[in-house]
């Protein structure tokens, strides 16, 4: 480790490495990794993805104990765009998870308008998906910008979709 000077390189390696652990469900290595990234985004990135491969393991409680440490590292970080960088992919890793709340909650968090309403879109989206329309609706309201220009005539489509035509106007 010592032995690459730059710290931004080295903290970029031991996240791959990290990584690399995770997938292969080497998780005691991958975090012996993690501790070395210096680098607070990388740090909670590959905190996240160390979650999302313990998840992929059945082990929903240890992905939840790093996605809650990810998201405490993420709190400090100084620069905004870095800390909605890294706020918005553990919101991705609870709306994965099927955690709606969880990843409302954060995404409300980001500091960034554009991330925020775009990682709320996606949570949107995800609830189009899995047929939770007045959900999404509601959920639509808190996006004012670009994003709910796409959202709001996918909500209708649903509707439209499941039969429901006033309710597609309506939304319209």
């Amino acid at each position: 480790a010592d032995s690459i000077p730059d710290p931004e390189n080295r903290a970029e390696i031991f996240y791959e490495v990290a990584i690399g652990y995770a997938e292969a469900k080497k998780f005691n290595e991958a975090l012996s990794i993690i501790e070395l990234i210096e680098e607070k985004t990388l740090k909670v990135l590959a905190l996240t993805e160390t979650a999302d491969a313990y998840s992929k393991n059945s082990q929903d409680d240890r992905a939840t104990q790093l996605l809650i440490q990810s998201l405490q590292i993420a709190y400090t970080i100084e620069d905004g765009v870095y800390k909605s960088i890294a706020i918005s992919a553990i919101a991705d890793k609870y709306l994965k998870s099927g955690n709606f709340r969880e990843a409302i909650e954060i995404a409300k968090a980001i500091e960034v308008i554009d991330d925020r309403e775009s990682t709320l879109a996606k949570i949107v989206h995800k609830y189009i998906e899995e047929g939770q329309i007045a959900a999404a609706l509601l959920l639509s309201k808190e996006i004012v910008g670009d994003s709910k220009g796409v959202i709001i005539p996918a909500i209708a489509g649903k509707y439209a979709q499941d039969g429901q035509i006033i309710e597609a106007k309506k939304t319209i």
